[in-house]
């Protein structure tokens, strides 16, 4: 199949377009680096611009999915022009692509990233596929994965089949936060951040591959899915684990959320929310996680760093 992405360079997308590749499938990168990249044997690169209208628009004609993943990094400070600029990296990149595509036919199904943001902070409570979602008045991830997911279901008004996996934190070894930390965790300077209770919902990038992959054969269903694992764990286990395999002990502990905040901004205060979240749907259907548990996906990764 011809499958176009979006971030297809980044965490998520160069492990899936290397998956994609494997299983005999023409895939399409839209960049807006142009011929910086290197293209492969039906691997391409489409230099495109959603601000000044740039795109090779002929190519839309003979896709057969697409898979929104692109998105600014949140791991950064927020200023006002930045969360402009998380919200069109995610919200309006789609709207341009559901509105130019008006002129040709449409894909037969769209798969889009999305993140537990949707959700407020629930404590120990679970939360599930049908939990409401956060007040975007006064939650900006939520108003982002709001408008993030709206983007993408829109194209159910041209009858494409729609599939949405909400992730919480992906680990994988060549980018995102795992690197990181983990080396953090290695000169000791890796500290719980807040509450020490808060939960952490994960799941490994080779399961999250998976899921795409499920999802474009029709193994899994279009709808919406919480895509992490069934075994979510504290700020504090996450740490510990984290300690475990660096074989090292932490200088600091913990370190108070009202000592991070000045520095790092608002961003702190959602990065600390507990998000104990259940994969319902993916259970329902029997999915078994390749890594279920945290121990298991970090000793994989530590040993490809």
């Amino acid at each position: 199949m011809n499958i176009l992405i979006t971030g297809g360079t980044g965490t998520i997308g160069r492990p899936l377009v290397a998956s994609l590749l494997s299983h005999g499938h023409t895939v399409y990168v839209l960049t807006r680096r142009g011929a910086s990249h290197k293209e492969e044997d039906n691997l391409y690169y489409v230099h495109w611009n959603p601000q000044t209208g740039l795109m090779d628009y002929a190519l839309l004609d003979k896709i057969d999915i697409l898979i929104h993943l692109a998105g600014a990094t949140i791991m950064r400070r927020w200023t006002k022009k930045y969360k402009k600029e998380l919200y069109a990296s995610r919200v309006y990149t789609m709207n341009w692509l559901y509105a130019i595509w008006k002129n040709f036919n449409p894909p037969k199904q769209v798969i889009s990233i999305s993140g537990l943001g949707y959700y407020d902070d629930h404590g120990e409570q679970w939360i599930t596929e049908d939990t409401p979602p956060g007040n975007p008045d006064t939650n900006f991830l939520a108003r982002l994965a709001i408008g993030w997911e709206n983007a993408a279901l829109q194209w159910k008004k041209r009858n494409v089949p729609v599939t949405i996996l909400r992730t919480g934190i992906v680990l994988s070894e060549t980018g995102g936060a795992f690197p990181l930390m983990f080396l953090m965790a290695r000169f000791r300077l890796l500290a719980v951040i807040g509450n020490p209770s808060a939960y952490y919902s994960w799941i490994h990038i080779s399961d999250l591959v998976n899921l795409f992959k499920m999802a474009i054969t029709g193994e899994l269903p279009a709808d919406v899915y919480i895509a992490t694992t069934e075994n979510p764990v504290t700020q504090e286990h996450f740490v510990e684990t984290l300690y475990k395999f660096a074989r090292r002990r932490p200088l600091i502990k913990r370190i108070p959320l009202s000592f991070v905040q000045p520095i790092a901004g608002e961003v702190v205060k959602y990065l600390t929310f507990s998000l104990r979240a259940r994969p319902q749907r993916l259970i329902d259907i029997g999915y078994k996680f390749q890594y279920p548990v945290l121990e298991s996906a970090v000793k994989d990764l530590v040993r490809k760093l």
